[in-house]
């Protein structure tokens, strides 16, 4: 799979993603969690997941884009996918794909939540793509959600305010079913209020 612009791809909504888990259920992890946020996700859930693994825990970990191959973005116990087990699951999924007319990013996800259901994983981490209340990794409950960093960025679609951008990521703890955990909010004038406003005119 080559690599789209992120813009250019983005649609933002549950209802496809749902339908590819409806078709190709996830796993049940001991742990799923979940990143958002503007800087530092990326370093964020890789640093989480070697945690983990570092800690006895078999780890899967879904970040973007990829530098050089796909399978860089679905990580099992650190090691990239192996061609084999994505070539099996997205032959499987294509047919499917088409005909709902899933995004890259929504395929991408759903491919890793095979793959991990597959290799048997115990904590699974997914770095949101484009901000978090319609990303396709929101689309599933999560145990845990963090959230690093905000700044402006994805403005066509999250905002071009960073109470827009906050409101928009804080979406993250939504479908956090147990701890909710902040890993920073650089943000200095905005306070949860101000979010549950914005939030409700939404």
């Amino acid at each position: 799979m080559g690599q789209p612009a992120a813009d250019r791809d983005y649609r933002p909504g549950h209802e496809r993603m749902l339908a590819l888990l409806h078709h190709f259920p996830a796993g049940q992890p001991k742990l799923r969690i979940r990143v958002a946020g503007t800087n530092g996700k990326g370093s964020t859930s890789n640093f989480v997941a070697a945690a983990l693994q570092a800690l006895g825990y078999r780890v899967g970990l879904f970040t973007s884009p990829h530098i050089s191959q796909f399978n860089e973005r679905i990580r099992i116990n650190g090691e990239p996918v192996a061609d084999e087990l994505l070539a099996e699951k997205l032959s499987q999924m294509v047919p499917t794909a088409l005909e709902i007319g899933a995004s890259y990013f929504e395929v991408a996800t759903a491919l890793a939540l095979r793959c991990f259901a597959e290799a048997a994983i115990e904590v699974e981490v997914f770095e949101a793509g484009v901000g978090a209340r319609l990303d396709a990794t929101t689309a599933l409950p999560s145990d845990l959600a963090l959230l690093t960093p905000i700044g402006l960025d994805h403005q066509a679609w999250l905002g071009d305010t960073l109470i827009w951008q906050a409101t928009r990521l804080s979406y993250i703890f939504q479908a956090a079913a147990s701890q909710r955990l902040t890993c920073g909010i650089a943000i200095n004038d905005i306070n949860i209020g101000d979010l549950n406003g914005h939030r409700t005119i939404q």
